[in-house]
């Protein structure tokens, strides 16, 4: 990953410490579907694995990358999708081991 993509990445997560979704292509805002997260990763783990990762899980859904920042300002960063069925959402959740989903369109996490 080029140094230019990571500082986009990292000023995303400082932009918006409560969180976002970006489009892993363009890293512009995602607002629609149901985001799942696919990863578990610290900003560091993300920027050594995710480009391989990534061409491995790019049939899944639209591939997204999401992150915030904790209370202890550590940055967590991770591979997921957005798809629009809701069912889908939570099956493909369940099966990364993910505690919820994000309902884009209406800003609400769903418990798994």
């Amino acid at each position: 990953m080029n140094k230019n993509r990571i500082e986009r990445i990292k000023e995303l997560v400082e932009k918006n410490p409560s969180g976002f979704t970006v489009s892993y292509r363009t890293l512009k805002p995602v607002i629609h579907g149901y985001a799942v997260g696919l990863t578990n990763w610290t900003f560091e783990d993300f920027i050594k694995a995710s480009d391989e990762v990534a061409n491995q899980l790019r049939g899944l859904g639209r591939l997204t990358i999401g992150g915030w920042k904790d209370k202890d300002g550590k940055y967590f960063v991770d591979l997921g999708i957005t798809v629009k069925n809701y069912d889908k959402a939570k099956r493909i959740g369940k099966q990364f081991n993910q505690k919820a989903i994000f309902d884009l369109d209406t800003m609400q996490e769903i418990p798994l």
